[in-house]
């Protein structure tokens, strides 16, 4: 890893080392801290504020996807393209071994192109699928990792194609070191199962 890289931060909300529900195959996922957009009916509203979450070296999470060995790495959060630099190398680091990128975002695709932040764009030259587009409560969708209607999916590379994505799990809910998580792309649904854990957790 270049010397600059192992200096590079960014600020995180959560860590997933293995994940059927961000993508095709068996993914690790990074949820950043930070997000300014807000949408009404937001699936994860903890992670808005830009000061919560930790910090955390682009090395010690790169070393947590090579102990995890997944098929490929997701971007998600709060805003990924709000911290372009890190996820940019950490992009690159997954391109290098062999891992395809997926990066879901807020800002659409014209957007980003349209801003030529040289950060912006040089994670977006390291993205194979983008979804992009802010959430919209009132459009909500059941296709493959489109939490609403408006949200698009950007096949950038080849990498990955429409037929890996058709059987990707709307929701799932996995252990990670003793914790149980819901994640996925169906916030309504989400929302529910979190709840009743939570009140499960309260009666235990």
């Amino acid at each position: 890893m270049p010397q600059k890289a192992r200096h590079l931060t960014l600020r995180l909300a959560d860590f997933l080392p293995r994940s059927r529900a961000n993508g095709p195959g068996v993914r690790a996922v990074v949820w950043v801290q930070g997000c300014g957009r807000r949408c009404p009916g937001c699936a994860n509203p903890q992670m808005q504020d830009p000061a919560a979450g930790r910090e955390v070296t682009v090395q010690e999470v790169w070393g947590w996807v090579q102990e995890a060995a997944p098929d490929g790495l997701t971007f998600t959060g709060g805003e990924p393209f709000d911290q372009p630099s890190p996820l940019a190398e950490l992009g690159r680091l997954a391109h290098e071994h062999g891992l395809t990128l997926v990066c879901f975002t807020g800002y659409t695709l014209e957007e980003v192109r349209g801003e030529a932040d040289p950060a912006r764009l040089a994670l977006l030259d390291q993205t194979d699928l983008l979804i992009d587009g802010p959430y919209d409560q009132d459009q909500p969708c059941s296709e493959p990792l489109r939490s609403s209607a408006n949200q698009r999916l950007h096949f950038l590379t080849g990498a990955i194609t429409p037929e890996h994505v058709a059987g990707v799990p709307r929701v799932e809910v996995v252990i990670v070191d003793g914790e149980v998580k819901v994640t996925g792309l169906a916030p309504e649904v989400s929302a529910r199962l979190r709840t009743r854990l939570q009140e499960e957790d309260g009666d235990a």
